[in-house]
């Protein structure tokens, strides 16, 4: 996307975490790397909240004072300030809310033992639950924070109507649920991001729309939104129409999900309505859930009798999109 964008005349911009290659801690992103970004403040992947650096066009590390996320607002809001006729594509990568669990003193206002946990968290996990979801919430309340700034800005520069600001994430995390701490797993804690977007020339504002959507649906739909045709190979859905409107969601019966990529524990997952199936590595069903009779995947049906018609129908399902996506997998085990 930030390549087609480039090429149509916007300015482009990155900040924040890349985690797509290069070194760690942090990591230098060489420009020919950078796919389409000009504008460059980051760095492959370092979970630091305080004392962190980034990169510009060298490789010379460029220090940070206090909380991280406050100083790249810092330089977002610098970016969309620049005067230029030229509209304008901003990344903002945050790694928090992401652990260390450390928020700014200010936003350390959640006390553990006023949290209320999910039903799946077992007593057993309760206590760390409770202490990870009190930093877990002061950082996420200090990124609505910077978010917030980010909006003011654009709104003092007259650019609301005309500007799609997006808010989403990579990864959820299940602080406890089902008795573990991943970010990598087909939970639902841990596989469900949020989506809000705001475009007032386009959009009506405070609309729940309920519908499947994966993150393989922004690009071209973010790029139908600016006027342009998605690009060539790209898997996901082009929902502005729906978004907007101007016409009906296409036919989205099911999502698909891969995770663990590379591990012993490497999984597949599709959701058809409220049904979900998750295989292993060896396309082995592993997990069947109804999540409208149970949203916190408490009875895991895979094993169930009365059920295998509904996991064999599923495993077809989500055998179609590993072929329509050539997954990896599926190529290993039909050589």
């Amino acid at each position: 996307m930030s390549d087609a964008l480039k090429r149509s005349g916007y300015r482009t911009g990155y900040i924040g975490k890349w985690h797509l290659d290069g070194d760690d801690s942090p990591g230098f992103v060489p420009m020919a790397r950078r796919r389409g970004f000009d504008y460059w403040a980051a760095y492959n992947l370092v979970h630091r909240h305080y004392g962190s650096v980034y990169f510009r066009d060298t490789p010379e590390p460029i220090a940070v004072e206090g909380f991280e996320p406050d100083h790249q607002t810092d330089l977002a809001i610098d970016f969309i300030r620049k005067p230029s006729t030229d509209p304008f594509y901003l990344y903002l990568s945050f790694v928090a809310p992401h652990p260390p669990l450390t928020p700014p003193p200010r936003y350390s206002i959640y006390e553990p033992g006023n949290i209320r946990l999910r039903p799946n968290v077992p007593p057993s996990s309760e206590a760390q639950a409770r202490k990870d979801a009190a930093g877990f919430y002061g950082l996420c309340t200090a990124v609505d924070a910077n978010l917030g700034r980010v909006l003011a800005e654009i709104d003092r520069l007259g650019l609301t109507e005309n500007t799609i600001v997006v808010f989403t994430s990579d990864h959820g995390w299940t602080i406890g649920s089902h008795g573990v701490d991943e970010i990598d797993r087909p939970f639902e804690e841990a596989s469900k991001v949020p989506l809000i977007i705001r475009y007032p020339q386009r959009l009506r504002a405070r609309v729940e729309r309920d519908s499947l959507v994966s993150n393989i649906d922004y690009a071209p739909t973010l790029l139908s939104l600016c006027g342009m045709q998605p690009v060539k190979g790209m898997q996901g859905a082009d929902l502005s129409g729906w978004l907007t409107g101007d016409g009906r969601l296409r036919d989205r019966r099911s999502i698909y999900a891969e995770g663990g990529l590379g591990f012993a524990e490497e999984w597949r997952m599709v959701v058809r309505g409220p049904d979900k199936l998750v295989v292993d590595h060896t396309l082995t069903p592993t997990h069947l859930y109804d999540l409208h009779q149970d949203p916190y995947e408490l009875q895991n049906l895979v094993t169930v009798a009365t059920e295998k018609g509904k996991r064999d129908e599923l495993l077809k399902v989500l055998r179609g999109w590993m072929i329509r996506t050539s997954d990896r997998i599926l190529y290993t085990m039909t050589r």
